[in-house]
């Protein structure tokens, strides 16, 4: 069987836009904080699936949980406000 990678990016960008709107962030400000382009911000939460080899690194991903103030796993459960709520690190 073969997996859909570009479904799992497409998911994991729709919560990165949903976390970054739930923090009341623009896509520049993300950027700025998490030390990427606005640019990456906006492919990762693009709706083609398509990431850069850069983007797929788990040292990305780290940087925006962190700028979000969110663990990691937020991307890939459900979104919820409880999700949020439970894995918020600036509580």
């Amino acid at each position: 069987m073969r997996t859909d990678r570009a479904a799992q990016y497409r998911a994991i960008g729709q919560r990165i836009a949903y976390y970054r709107q739930k923090r009341g962030l623009s896509r520049e400000q993300l950027a700025e904080m998490a030390r990427c382009s606005p640019q990456d911000i906006r492919q990762v939460e693009g709706d083609d699936g398509h990431w850069s080899r850069s983007q797929k690194r788990l040292v990305f991903l780290c940087s925006v949980a962190e700028a979000l103030a969110v663990d990691l796993p937020v991307f890939f459960l459900p979104m919820s406000e409880e999700i949020f709520n439970k894995f918020r690190t600036d509580k």
